[in-house]
């Protein structure tokens, strides 16, 4: 285990400083449950494996008896004895990793393009914003061209003569209308 480098990851400020959300936010959220149980049983398993049994009081309890070969007997089974390395286990675990990985990318990947997406529409919608023409200089021509059915509407208005009935018109504007 000296060979691993340790060191330590603030998901949390990763979180906030990339303000990720839903899917990824919650995966690396689970990451780091999953890590923190994993960190806080191999500490637990540490601290069980560095437990030394004093076999030298257990001796001096059983000085008179015949048992005291029973205490040798498990001094040197416990000292000779060497975990079995569970190879199925850590197979299982790098396959999970793996696959947690290639999600992880993926959905990188997606959020990557939905981004890039967003970008492209902001700087459309702030070329449009800087090339606008000024609300001052607008004349009907180009609203036509920017909407042709705002010409229809707006004769069909004063073909009904809805046109003056538009609240404010009459204040701002003369009434052109030789006949009223």
């Amino acid at each position: 285990m000296s060979a691993v480098k340790k060191s330590t990851v603030d998901l949390a400020n990763i979180i906030k400083n990339l303000k990720l959300s839903g899917e990824t936010q919650s995966k690396l959220l689970q990451f780091k449950k999953r890590s923190d149980d994993a960190k806080i049983l191999y500490l637990k398993a540490q601290e069980k494996a560095s437990a030394k049994i004093d076999f030298a009081a257990y001796r001096s309890l059983l000085a008179g008896s015949s048992n005291k070969k029973i205490v040798d007997e498990l001094e040197t089974y416990l000292n000779a004895f060497k975990p079995k390395e569970d190879l199925a286990a850590l197979k299982e675990n790098l396959a999970n990793l793996s696959k947690f990985e290639a999600e992880a990318l993926e959905s990188a990947k997606l959020t990557e393009k939905a981004v890039g997406e967003k970008l492209l529409l902001l700087r459309s919608t702030i070329s449009n914003i800087e090339n606008a023409i000024p609300i001052e200089e607008i004349q009907t021509h180009n609203v036509y061209k920017a909407d042709p059915d705002f010409e229809l509407w707006a004769m069909r208005l004063n073909e009904n003569g809805s046109i003056g009935r538009i609240p404010g018109y009459e204040q701002k504007f003369k009434n052109l209308d030789p006949l009223s």
